[in-house]
C-alpha cells in the first residue's frame, strides 16, 4: 500500500493508523511532519510502498507479531537476502523422521554418515535400484521412506555401527544481519524517531543496514552476500547468541526491556531478541557524546570484553531503571 492511502470504505486500516501515529511522533522531535513516510532506514521521505515489518521474522515459530511500518523495498530486501536464511535456525521439536522430511527439497539438506564417511541418499518415488538400500524412517504421525547408497549386504552388516545425522549451514552471517536489522526496528518501534534520529540510530539505520541497501539493491544473491560480508564485518561484535537461553532472559520485543550499558558514560542499549528456542543479545549504540561515540567504537574493535549494563523497562514513556547495574561477558566470536 502506499503512503497515504484509505481502504475502499473511506477508513483507515492498522496500517494507515500507525503511519499517522509515527507523522505525528516525528513532527514532535523534528519539528514538522513528514509528507510520505520517513523511513528510520534510508532517513529520506520520498514516495513509496509501505507494509506492516514485523519485528522479528513472522516465520519463527511461537513469536508474538509486533510490527511497525517500513517501505516494503526495504523490507523485502532484508527478507530474501538474509532473514530467508535466519529462519533456517527455528527450532521445532519435530523428531528426527519428521525434521529430514521436511528439509529434503529445502535449502537445509541433511547428511547421512556411516563411521565419519557419507553416504549419499535420496528420496525414491519407486522401486529402487538392487544396489542400493532401503531404511524407513519411523516418525509418530509420518514414516519417511529413504534409498540410501550403499549395497544392501553392507547396510546388513552397518546395521547396528556408528551413523549420523547432519543438518547443518553456516547462518552466522544471516543471522548477524537479521539481528541487528530487528534490534533497529524494535527499538524504532518502541520510543520511536527519538531513537531513529538520534546518533546511534542513524548510526545502525543508514550507515549500517540503510547504505548497504541503497548499493546492493538491484544486484545479484550471489553478490549481494559477498558484499554483506565485506561490509558487515565491521559490526560482527555487535551481536551474540546467549548461551542456554531461559525464561529468565528478557525479551525486548515483548517484555519492553533493554539494558543501558554503562561505564564513564552511557554508551550503548542492550536488546535481547527471541527467535523460537534461541536468544540473541545485540549491542545498539548511544552515541550522543564524543565519549560515548569513542566507547562504542572501541567496543566495535575489541576481541572480548565485560562491561555493566543497568536493566530498565520502558513503559511508554519513560525508562524505569534498576538501581543496580549487572555484568556481561561478550565473548570473541568471528564471522567466517
Amino acid at each position: 500500500m502506499a503512503a497515504g492511502e484509505v481502504n475502499n470504505r473511506g477508513t483507515r486500516n492498522p496500517l494507515q493508523r500507525r503511519l499517522e501515529a509515527l507523522r505525528t511522533d516525528f513532527a514532535a522531535v523534528s519539528g514538522e511532519p513528514f509528507r510520505h513516510f520517513y523511513c528510520p532506514l534510508l532517513l529520506a521521505d520520498e514516495p513509496c510502498e509501505i507494509c506492516r515489518a514485523h519485528l522479528v521474522n513472522q516465520a519463527f515459530p511461537n513469536t508474538r507479531r509486533r510490527w511497525t511500518v517500513q517501505r516494503t523495498d526495504v523490507d523485502n530486501f532484508y527478507g530474501t537476502f538474509f532473514e530467508a536464511d535466519f529462519v533456517e535456525l527455528k527450532e521445532d521439536g519435530s523428531p528426527i523422521a519428521t525434521s529430514i522430511a521436511n528439509r529434503l527439497s529445502g535449502r537445509l539438506r541433511p547428511e547421512i554418515f556411516h563411521r565419519g564417511q557419507k553416504v549419499e541418499f535420496y528420496k525414491p518415488t519407486a522401486t529402487i535400484p538392487s544396489r542400493h538400500s532401503e531404511v524407513l524412517l519411523e516418525a509418530p504421525s509420518r514414516s519417511v521412506r529413504l534409498a540410501l547408497k550403499i549395497e544392501p549386504e553392507a547396510m546388513r552388516e552397518a546395521r547396528d555401527e556408528d551413523w549420523q545425522i547432519s543438518i547443518e549451514k553456516d547462518c552466522r552471517l544471516a543471522a548477524l544481519v537479521s539481528l541487528l536489522k530487528a534490534a533497529h526496528l524494535t527499538l524504532f518501534e518502541m520510543l520511536g524517531y527519538r531513537y531513529a534520529l538520534s546518533a546511534g540510530g542513524m548510526f545502525l539505520g543508514k550507515t549500517v543496514l540503510g547504505n548497504f541497501f541503497l548499493e546492493n539493491r538491484n544486484l545479484r544473491k550471489e553478490e549481494v552476500l559477498r558484499n554483506a560480508k565485506a561490509h558487515f564485518a565491521e559490526f560482527k561484535n555487535m551481536v551474540r547468541p546467549v548461551v542456554a537461553p531461559n525464561t529468565t532472559i528478557e525479551d525486548t520485543v515483548n517484555d519492553r526491556i533493554v539494558y543501558i550499558c554503562e561505564g564513564s558514560c552511557r554508551w550503548a542499549f542492550l536488546v535481547f531478541i527471541r527467535t523460537a528456542g534461541l536468544a540473541h543479545a545485540v549491542i545498539v549504540p548511544q552515541m550522543e557524546s564524543p565519549d560515548a561515540a569513542a566507547r562504542f567504537v572501541s567496543f566495535l574493535n575489541e576481541s572480548g570484553s565485560k562491561f555493566q549494563a543497568r536493566r530498565c523497562y520502558f513503559n511508554g514513556e519513560a525508562y524505569q531503571a534498576s538501581p543496580d547495574t549487572k555484568a556481561f561477558d561478550w565473548p570473541a566470536v568471528t564471522l567466517g
